[in-house]
């Protein structure tokens, strides 16, 4: 490095990094929000040369000439400390929602952002039923994503329930002998196949992003490393191994429920819904109903093979399109138009704990007689 740079040059830009610092954070975080992921190499270079530009002016005119005459000037420090307090009202003010943005008076934009923020994923372990008898949720994010009707039902019921296992991480499918780079599934598939064994539990209830799996590139085989190949020959090793392992529940008692493909499609997604409107400026448009044919198409390939799977294991499906869909479409918004989804592939937490009653009878005990007779 001193070989490419001087001493003076090494020396100012030691000077300036800490301004550089904390420029080119929020630069580059408002590049993100005005250009999308990833904005354009020119854009990063150009933010990139005027933060250090903000960061000579920075210290120029503000570090050093504090350092230099701050103990000399009286109204330094009390200076600062207002500003500080000024800052501190306006974030109190902002986060009790009493100061807006310009853009929070743009039809729809706070129910946009409302959804997009509108998740509780669960947390693993056992909820306690009128029953030590058990039901068990097993899958990675799209079990989640129905946690809240789980925790509603098991907080206000009305008749006797089950007592509820929950296992779910977001990015593990509960299939064994696979490896997502970076999330540690096999363990936790093997956790939750061995709590699924158990001799309390009578139901297992299984989801995942059964589509996602086919986009995903960087699920691999436990025993080699091998990378796989979800839209081609792998696919059948993969749904081999999920069937494998709910055989084995089944031959131990266990009923196996499958919940097939919620709806997915980017429209749904309500940060997909902003748009820009000149460099400052935000509006809403707002999506329309998918096609339910055209969607289940799409979801076909994967939900036709879990269909044939539960055929042949005598396991029970649960389509959750016959709960967020019609016969002929699946709304992205409510009759109030609100968003329905928190992104393209998951359903809002209030949504799902008002409308998904599917999972509900898995839930609840029969009837008085076998929850007496189950030890309630």
């Amino acid at each position: 490095m001193n070989r490419l740079l001087s001493r003076p040059v090494l020396v100012w830009i030691g000077l300036i990094s800490y301004p550089l610092y904390l420029w080119h954070w929020p630069l580059l975080t408002f590049a993100r929000i005005l250009h999308g992921e990833i904005p354009p190499a020119a854009v990063r270079i150009l933010l990139l040369l005027a933060s250090v530009l903000l960061a000579q002016a920075t210290y120029a005119w503000l570090e050093r000439p504090i350092r230099a005459h701050g103990r000399r000037n009286v109204w330094a420090t009390p200076g600062f400390s207002a500003a500080m307090v000024v800052v501190a009202l306006a974030g109190a003010l902002v986060f009790a929602n009493r100061l807006q943005s310009a853009s929070a008076s743009v039809p729809h934009v706070a129910n946009v952002s409302e959804a997009s923020l509108d998740w509780e994923g669960g947390k693993n372990g056992r909820l306690p039923g009128d029953s030590p008898r058990a039901v068990m949720f097993f899958g990675d994010s799209h079990m989640q994503q129905y946690w809240p009707r789980i925790k509603a039902v098991m907080d206000t019921h009305q008749q006797p329930v089950r007592t509820v296992v929950f296992h779910a991480r977001g990015g593990c499918a509960p299939i064994p002998e696979i490896e997502r780079r970076g999330y540690g599934c096999p363990e936790f598939v093997d956790a939750g196949f061995a709590r699924a064994a158990e001799a309390d539990v009578d139901i297992v209830v299984i989801a995942a992003s059964w589509m996602g799996l086919r986009g995903r590139s960087d699920l691999s085989r436990v025993s080699d490393g091998q990378l796989l190949d979800l839209q081609g020959a792998d696919e059948q090793w993969v749904f081999d191994r999920l069937e494998k392992a709910l055989e084995t529940l089944q031959r131990q008692g266990k009923t196996v429920v499958i919940v097939l493909s919620s709806p997915r499609d980017e429209t749904l997604d309500p940060a997909k819904m902003l748009r820009k409107s000149g460099l400052l400026g935000w509006r809403v448009e707002l999506s329309p109903p998918l096609s339910r044919p055209q969607l289940e198409a799409y979801v076909a390939p994967t939900d036709n093979r879990l269909r044939e799977m539960a055929r042949r294991l005598g396991a029970t499906t649960v389509n959750p399109l016959d709960t967020f869909c019609s016969a002929t479409h699946c709304p992205a918004l409510s009759a109030e138009d609100d968003p329905l989804f928190k992104d393209a592939t998951h359903i809002r937490a209030s949504v799902v704990r008002d409308k998904f009653s599917a999972l509900d009878r898995f839930i609840y005990l029969p009837d008085a007689t076998t929850a007496q007779f189950l030890g309630c």
